[in-house]
């Protein structure tokens, strides 16, 4: 077994690592019942009309969505402005980000909703704001700007509350809220006037300044601890600034207590940029004689390392991954070329180049991906062929809610395989 933090050598071999937190929460799970229950057969005569009639519908529908599954549109989200920027998809389709609202301006955070436009969610008077991350109840985290100097404030945005700044205006304390969970706790860093760092949590509360946050134990030795995303069972991951020389290394931890130390993963430095609702954590590795990125790691709740993407791409990194373990992220195949942008990795297709799951003649270029949801959602920014900056939302198709076609062939195929195949095909 290979040393903890080590490269794996051969492109798809997984390795163990003994000292992965595992178990950091309940990880929830489905009611099972037997097979009986869930494949009872009809009645004989309905079975054989059944597969008669909506069999081969099912069935070549079924076989269509399978070949179509690695395609997917694209919908322009709009910009009342010049640009816009996509940062974050729930599973009910919002999307957050930034965008200009009027000529000149720097950017405000928005949110919008299938079918809706771009809605402002304000700047509290600062230059301006950048959402970062949406839960299933509309939450919005992200960050206000101060002033021209760097100043910045966390903010919670929650329907019928509106915004609400984190961090107090009247300290000299820089706050940077990254992520939030379904029961809207808020996780980032600050730092003080020294200049040192610190994670945080908010959890809850409407009060002004710092109330309903607190800081958390930091990486034993380590100078700071700066956290990137959240799960539901307070499972928390994000990077340590370990020493000078070393630089940052990936940590995972909990609300409860303390983190952990993951590794360089034989690289120069490491960091956890997201997890899932299983507790499978995403790792960037920074190469060691340059600045560029090895490919990235589904570190699992299992214990095991998994490379994500070409082993050999010049720079590779990923930005977020679903409850499926897919990915998405940045890639450039070979120094100097101009073929790189963002990718999709999943364990059915593989690693695919964004554009190449377009339709042919896209009007998209350059597109960049930063996060995707459980239905396999993506969004990110673009351009288009006028040379603008476009929010998108790629979306598979058929899309998932026409899902139940490839669910009934399924079913009618275990049917036609119980006593009654003979009268189907009579």
């Amino acid at each position: 077994m290979p040393p903890h933090g080590a490269v794996l050598t051969q492109e798809d071999s997984v390795t163990p690592l003994p000292d992965f937190p595992r178990n950091f929460g309940p990880r929830p799970r489905a009611p099972t019942a037997p097979p009986s229950a869930l494949f009872r057969p009809p009645p004989r005569r309905l079975a054989g009309r059944l597969c008669r009639v909506l069999g081969p519908v099912s069935l070549a529908a079924a076989a269509a969505s399978a070949a179509a599954a690695a395609s997917y549109s694209i919908h322009d989200l709009g910009t009342p402005g010049l640009w816009s920027r996509a940062r974050d998809i729930n599973n009910l389709g919002q999307v957050v980000g930034e965008a200009q609202f009027s000529p000149g301006d720097p950017g405000h955070a928005f949110l919008h909703s299938p079918g809706g436009v771009l809605q402002d969610l304000g700047t509290l008077g600062g230059p301006s704001s950048r959402a970062s991350a949406i839960n299933e109840r509309g939450q919005v985290s992200g960050l206000l700007r101060t002033g021209d100097d760097g100043g910045h404030r966390g903010f919670l945005y929650s329907p019928g509350a509106g915004l609400q700044a984190l961090g107090s205006s009247d300290r000299p304390v820089k706050v940077t809220a990254e992520a939030l969970n379904n029961h809207g706790h808020v996780v980032g860093h600050l730092v003080g006037d020294t200049g040192s760092s610190a994670a945080f949590v908010y959890s809850g509360g409407l009060g002004s300044a710092l109330s309903g946050m607190s800081e958390l134990p930091g990486l034993p030795g380590a100078q700071g601890v700066a956290l990137r995303a959240i799960n539901d069972s307070g499972l928390i991951v994000g990077h340590a600034e370990v020493d000078n020389v070393t630089g940052r290394h990936a940590v995972v931890g909990t609300l409860a207590g303390g983190f952990r130390d993951l590794g360089s993963f034989g690289g120069r430095e490491s960091s956890a940029v997201a997890v899932n609702q299983r507790g499978d954590v995403l790792v960037n590795v920074r190469d060691i004689d340059a600045n560029t990125y090895l490919r990235p790691y589904l570190y699992g709740s299992d214990g095991i390392a998994r490379p994500v993407g070409p082993a050999h791409a010049y720079t590779l990194f990923g930005e977020d991954l679903n409850a499926r373990g897919q990915v998405v992220g940045y890639a450039q195949l070979q120094p100097g070329s101009t073929e790189g942008g963002g990718f999709l990795h999943t364990t059915e297709q593989g690693f695919n180049f964004l554009r190449d799951l377009l339709p042919p003649g896209s009007s998209w270029s350059e597109l960049s991906a930063f996060a995707i949801n459980d239905h396999g959602q993506i969004v990110g920014d673009g351009v288009m062929r006028d040379g603008g900056v476009r929010a998108f939302l790629m979306t598979p198709v058929p899309e998932p809610a026409s899902g139940w076609l490839l669910v009934a062939g399924i079913l009618l195929t275990v049917w036609r395989r119980q006593a009654d195949f003979a009268r189907c095909k009579g």
